[in-house]
């Protein structure tokens, strides 16, 4: 689209609604009977306390938020369709139709996943599965890593990366003699079939000298969640592999400086010299 000046453009479908009105229609689309109940007295302050209690919105997010509904929100400029076709401006319906689908397909997604309860992995062998380093390389983990002992930094959600990075951090600091791969445990259905593009998403986040300690597990994710289990999904599994691919030391409890100390003079007791490998950078 060209444009020979600097503008704000408004952007709006053909439909002026209310926040009832869109409820309503979200409610009509989902097939969900809903009594909606007028309170005029009700302040931003009390609707954003109750949003507090049903989302995991930040307060200072959910507050702006209750305050935005407060203002019309109505296309004063309608220069926007001197620029563009006024077929590409969706009705409200169509957006709804569109948003309900989304729902149906984040629903399905995570009923696809299951919880786990907590496992006891010490001297038992790694399931092998399926993995594909952030380089591109398809490989077969533990065997992968056989002959060389190995610190597995296992992760099920995003905000599991916090934990990951204290724990490489700590290591380094204590220049831990051991090889470091972190594995991405993504489970469901639809993360498969995007599992590219997340990778990709992945390399652009993730300095390039440090793909090769990346390894992405979506196919035989469940594997490894019923393996350690994963009632507590944002907490890393810290597992140390011997040259056999068993695990020799786990903790799941979240970072503490006093088990990555244990952790480090484990291994240092453990293997020897010739049996350790590079440490992971990150």
């Amino acid at each position: 689209m060209e444009i020979d000046e600097n503008r704000v453009f408004e952007i709006g479908g053909p439909d002026i609604v209310s926040y009832l009105d869109i409820m309503r229609e979200y409610a009509k689309h989902r097939g969900l009977r809903r009594v909606m109940i007028l309170i005029p007295l009700l302040t931003p302050y009390l609707s954003s306390l109750w949003l507090g209690l049903v989302t995991p919105l930040y307060a200072r997010v959910r507050r702006k938020l209750i305050d935005s509904i407060r203002s019309d929100t109505l296309v004063q400029d309608v220069g926007m369709k001197n620029y563009m076709l006024r077929n590409m401006l969706s009705q409200i319906n169509l957006n709804l139709q569109r948003f309900v689908a989304v729902v149906y397909i984040a629903l399905f997604c995570t009923g696809c996943s299951k919880t786990f309860e907590t496992q006891d992995p010490l001297k038992q062998a790694f399931p092998s599965v399926r993995a594909r380093i952030l380089t591109d390389e398809q490989v077969i983990i533990p065997e992968f890593f056989k002959k060389k002992p190995t610190l597995l930094l296992v992760g099920y959600v995003q905000d599991t990366q916090f934990d990951i990075d204290r724990w490489i951090l700590a290591l380094k600091q204590l220049s831990t003699p051991i090889n470091i791969a972190e594995i991405p445990a993504i489970r469901g259905f639809f993360p498969r079939m995007i599992s590219s593009q997340i990778n990709s998403g992945m390399r652009d986040g993730i300095p390039q000298e440090d793909w090769k300690i990346v390894f992405t597990v979506y196919a035989d994710a469940e594997e490894v969640a019923k393996f350690f289990g994963n009632s507590k999904p944002r907490n890393a599994r810290v597992v140390l592999l011997d040259n056999e691919g068993r695990v020799q030391w786990f903790h799941d409890q979240g970072f503490s400086a006093d088990r990555a100390i244990e952790l480090d003079n484990f291994i240092r007791e453990t293997f020897s010299s010739s049996d350790q490998g590079e440490s992971g950078s990150r």
